[in-house]
């Protein structure tokens, strides 16, 4: 015995055969001590035996018992050679363990164990309490009997890691068990065919904080009871069950709301058969809660969780992991059969359903949710609903089914519903059957492989169609297959490529917005899919990629309506020996890329032309040229009515059968005439659609392709407007940006300057701000000056250019000092950024200016002069219909303004000339168009008038008010001609468009000088010239010194 007692503290509890081995050999001798005393026992050290033998069958021990510490304690039937029936009752109350941490000991053993051949049965009355604080606590029996706890409330296992272990037990039958509860890391092990029935004494079964319940080959099961795991709580059953046999509420009875089996932040592990499943005798009444909160369900080896009455089964959270991979033999099961309520995944992490293992709802109502929950169903899987109107549902769920997996809505007008931006994804072998399957609000269904959907539909309800799709998308391919009808609305999308099929009739009814169907597949490759049936299109578009055949059921009735496209683009449309009707709002388009390749409607029974059907055919570059007339067979049968060509540059002559001779009678720069472009605009479009081809797929064959589509097909200004955008500005932007920022830094040094603004004579001064100068002296001053600058330009449309709008902002600082008493020299840097709002682009510029200036004033007669150089990055957006082209460049520039005046009191004439020298840099935008660098120069007469006073309202202060006006006119203007290279070797130029030479100027002004020492100044310029405005705004502070 001191070895099981050494082998129970190491392991926790003992296998029924060890122990077996370990009593037989000690009850050879029966003089073993000590025995346990009567009445109640404290036993904390030691080894306590308590026997029952052939010559005395039945025993009792009155008192309490508690085993703790090193304690020891045995119960047990000796061994004989003849089988005897025992029984051994103890009226007191069982501890084991003292609750108070032990460490390197078990903290009490006790082990209850049948020895003999014959029944053994153990009993506890009195109302005692079988309470685990700790330790291992063993009930063993292999010869049948019962664990009896007659009066017993509960089964407590709450102590640090402690164990309670049953093996070959009957425990409860008619003895009302109330409750078992696990907690603190403890553990129930229930093997070796171990039953425990609470019958309808049974009230909960709680697993807490880190417990365990394990079933191995045994069972537990009461009538209606609460399953309650929580808190890392753990249930194992291995060839097991466990069972809630009535779980129905008692009608009006509160204390009794029905049976509930609650997982929360838990894990269920279920094998080998076995069983967790809540039953009732009334399947319509619901009981309390079946859910799994943030739990690990594990369901295998053709195991079941089953509920068998009304309400949800709700998995939230956690993982689902149900059936074995690879293993077609598992056929684990979650089941619900109950009148009412759903299976419910809901935010469910990584739920697997795999081998042969099913979800399965049954009985009269409720369906299968998959709410926010990723889904991987495969091997033979499947989800399974046949109550009436049931429904499978995916709402914010991504589902993936592979081989045979399976969805199953079988049953009167059931259901498979994908919402809510959901994603079904079937592969393999895998089927989806219903009455009726419905994509909607941004879900998406896609089929590859043999995938196969079985819809028939319903003929009795207004939506008939086995398989609708609103506002979402089905993508079929390989040899995926539908069974049943197809419809789209408002904005449905179905894709099919490879050998696709729908077995049933395809219509569209978008009240809002277009639904597409396209054929072929975007990646490559020919696809050859049926419709073997009708369509009906009604304000959808159906496309059949380039290449691409969709054939039609044979003798169908077709019909496209309500502004719908008909799209063939080179491929093929084969009617199979149906019909065709075109409405006079719907539109054919197609192809034709060589004399062989181009799209076409094959064999036609006939197609019925309503009056006002366009027919829009794009024709690749050289395959008709300018003046030749080819014959090609688009359409076939019998074809009544003629199309509205939609085709600007060619025109069709129907000759017969669908065939039709094609003529081109405009190129690409006659359209550009018809449509009121400019000269820029005829060789753009030339130099792009009528030189070499551009290299696949590149940017520039993009815009080729769009810009010979508008050339075609263009409304209004489309095509002249994107020519526009295309090329270069015709417009001065970049001149008119350069020369304000000039004139900005002239009007700003100028004003310093002009007329002794800065330098006063003594008469003028002495005795205000100068006292103490000798009779005749001039006060001479220093300056860092500091000047805001904002400015707002804008050249209206023109014949031959568009207009644009610049707004740019920045500031200026500078220092000025007098060398001599008439010499006046200074330097300055600007920067400014500039918006540019032109014709479809955009542009930011950045600008740095440096500047030199002076002025020679001997007398009321005057001349200065202003240099400067900037260096400006351009940043340039375009829209070209649907494309944006981007560019970047520099610009440099030199600027020089030399002016000479002679003041006459308040009025000061001004003569002078500017000039300016502007080099853009070569450039290549996004699209592979060269830009070459070109150089403008201007040169400028100025003359003008200047009105200014000084006004002294008292000591140290004074008010100048200040207007001015002036005329300019360009003596030398560069034609500004912008030459463009594209990458397939054509070259185009751009006519630049020039200010009108003759422009006038304006500006007022009014500054403040304080103490002599700080001038503040506010003003306005204005340039005007024809179809061009250009006005700023100045604020200046100078610091004087």
């Amino acid at each position: 015995m001191v070895l099981m007692s050494k082998m129970l503290k190491s392991f926790g509890f003992v296998l029924f055969g060890w122990c077996f081995c370990i009593f037989g050999a000690r009850a050879q001798d029966a003089s073993y001590e000590p025995v346990l005393p009567d009445g109640d026992q404290d036993i904390t050290s030691g080894i306590y035996y308590d026997t029952v033998s052939q010559d005395s069958t039945s025993k009792t021990h009155t008192g309490n018992i508690s085993v703790s510490g090193e304690g020891d304690l045995n119960i047990f039937t000796e061994q004989a050679a003849d089988s005897y029936d025992a029984s051994y009752t103890l009226n007191g109350q069982l501890t084991v363990g003292s609750g108070e941490a032990v460490e390197s000991q078990v903290n009490g053993i006790v082990s209850i164990i049948n020895m003999s051949t014959g029944k053994f049965d153990f009993t506890m009355n009195d109302g005692a309490v079988l309470v685990q604080n700790g330790g291992n606590l063993y009930f063993g029996n292999n010869k049948g009997g019962t664990m009896n706890v007659l009066g017993v409330p509960s089964f407590y296992v709450q102590g640090d890691k402690s164990v309670l272990a049953f093996s070959g037990v009957a425990v409860g039958g008619d003895n009302k068990l109330e409750s078992i509860s696990v907690g603190n890391m403890g553990t129930v092990n229930l093997a070796n065919g171990t039953a425990i029935n609470g019958s309808d004494g049974l009230k909960a079964v709680n697993v807490l904080t880190g417990g365990k319940l394990s079933l191995k080959d045994s069972s537990l099961q009461g009538d209606s009871f609460n399953l309650t795991v929580q808190d890392y709580g753990t249930v194992e059953l291995d060839n097991s069950t466990l069972s809630i046999n009535n779980a129905a509420a008692s009608a009006g009875d509160a204390e009794n709301p029905g049976a509930a089996i609650v997982f929360d932040n838990a894990a269920l592990t279920l094998k080998n058969s076995s069983k967790l499943e809540m039953k009732s005798s009334d399947n319509t009444v619901a009981s309390g809660a079946f859910s799994f909160t943030d739990s690990d369900v594990d369901v295998s080896g053709s195991s079941t969780l089953s509920k068998g009455n009304s309400g949800d089964m709700l998995f939230s959270g956690g993982s689902l992991n149900l059936g074995t991979s690879g293993d077609t033999g598992d056929i684990s099961k979650i089941s619900h059969s109950g009148s009412t309520g759903s299976i419910r995944l809901s935010n469910v992490g990584n739920a697997t359903l795999s081998g042969k293992s099913s979800i399965e709802r049954t009985g009269t109502g409720g369906d299968i949710v998959v709410n926010s929950t990723g889904l991987v169903m495969k091997d033979e899987a499947s989800l399974n609903v046949s109550t009436a109107s049931g429904k499978v549902v995916f709402s914010s769920a991504v589902a993936q089914l592979s081989d045979k997996a399976s969805i199953q809505a079988t049953g009167d007008s059931n259901e498979v519903v994908i919402e809510n931006n959901s994603n079904v994804t079937m592969a393999d072998e895998s089927s989806m059957s219903a009455d009726h399957v419905y994509v909607s609000n941004g879900g998406s269904l896609e089929l590859t492989g043999s995938a196969k959907i079985t819809a028939p539909g319903d003929a009795s309800v207004s939506d008939s169609e086995g398989v609708k799709v609103v506002a979402s998308s089905v993508i079929m391919s390989e040899n995926a297959s539908i069974e049943g009808d197809v419809s789209l609305e408002n904005g449905g999308f179905l894709g099919m490529s490879g050998n696709a099929k729908i077995d049933g009739d395809l219509n569209t009814k978008s009240t809002t917005g277009y639904s597409t169907i396209s054929i072929g597949s975007t990646s490559g490759g020919s696809s050859d899919v049926t419709i073997n049936g009708s369509i009906d299109i009604s304000q959808s578009v159906l496309s059949i990629l380039n290449g691409n055949t969709l054939r039609l059921g044979a003798g169908s009735n077709n019909s496209f309506k309500n502004g719908s496209y008909l799209s063939l683009g080179t491929g093929k449309l084969d009617l199979n020996g149906g019909n065709l009707t075109m409405s006079g709002d719907s539109t054919l388009t197609l192809r034709i890329a060589s004399e062989s390749e181009y799209g076409q409607i094959l064999n036609a029974g006939k197609i019925d032309i309503k009056p006002g059907a366009g027919l829009d055919v794009s024709i690749d570059k050289n395959v008709v040229s300018k003046g030749q007339t080819k014959a090609f067979q688009i359409l076939s049968g019998t074809v009544d009515g003629d199309w509205v060509n939609l085709n600007r540059r060619y025109k069709f002559d129907h000759l017969g059968g669908g065939k039709y001779n094609v003529t081109q009678v405009a190129d690409a720069g006659d359209i550009v005439i018809m449509d009121g472009g400019t000269e820029n605009n005829a060789n753009t479009a030339n130099a792009w659609l009528e030189g070499n081809s551009f290299a696949n797929g590149s940017e520039a064959a993009k815009v080729y392709d769009e810009l010979d589509y508008l050339s075609q097909y263009g409304q209004g200004s489309e095509y002249v407007d994107a020519l526009t955008a295309l090329a270069p500005d015709a417009a001065p932007l970049v001149r008119s940006l350069t020369t304000e920022n000039s004139n900005q830094i002239f009007n700003t040094v100028q004003n310093r300057l002009e007329g002794g603004s800065s330098l006063r004579m003594k008469p003028g001064r002495a005795g205000r701000y100068a006292r103490g100068l000798a009779s005749g002296d001039m006060y001479r001053e220093d300056a860092i000056w500091v000047q805001g600058l904002y400015n707002h330009s804008e050249l209206s449309d023109t014949k031959e250019a568009k207009g644009f709008e610049i707004d740019s902002y920045g500031g200026a600082i500078g220092l000025d000092n007098y060398v001599t008493d008439s010499l006046k020299l200074g330097i300055g840097y600007a920067y400014t950024h500039g918006d540019i709002s032109g014709f479809l682009r955009d542009t930011d510029v950045d600008t740095h200016t440096g500047f030199v200036y002076g002025e020679f004033k001997p007398n009321r007669w005057f001349l200065n002069a202003i240099a400067s150089y900037s260096f400006a990055s351009y940043d340039e957006e375009k829209r070209v219909s649907t494309f944006k082209v981007k560019g970047d460049y520099d610009v440099n520039a030199f600027g020089a303004q030399v002016m000479t005046g002679y003041k006459m009191g308040y009025v000061t004439p001004e003569l002078g000339v500017r000039y300016l020298n502007v080099k853009q840099d070569a450039y290549e935008d996004s699209i592979g168009q060269r830009v070459d660098a070109v150089s403008n120069d201007v040169l400028t007469g100025v003359f003008g008038i200047r009105i200014k006073q000084d006004f002294f309202p008292n000591r140290g202060f004074s008010i100048r008010p200040e207007v001015h006006v002036a005329a300019t006119y360009d003596f030398v203007q560069d034609d500004a001609v912008s030459v463009v290279s594209l990458p397939n070797g054509s070259v185009y130029q751009i006519e630049g468009e020039n200010l009108d030479k003759f422009g006038l100027e304006a500006g007022a002004g009014l500054t403040l000088d304080v103490g002599n020492r700080l001038e503040m100044a506010v003003s306005y310029e204005g340039k005007f010239r024809k179809d061009y405005t250009d006005h700023s705004g100045l604020v200046n502070m100078k610091f004087k010194f």
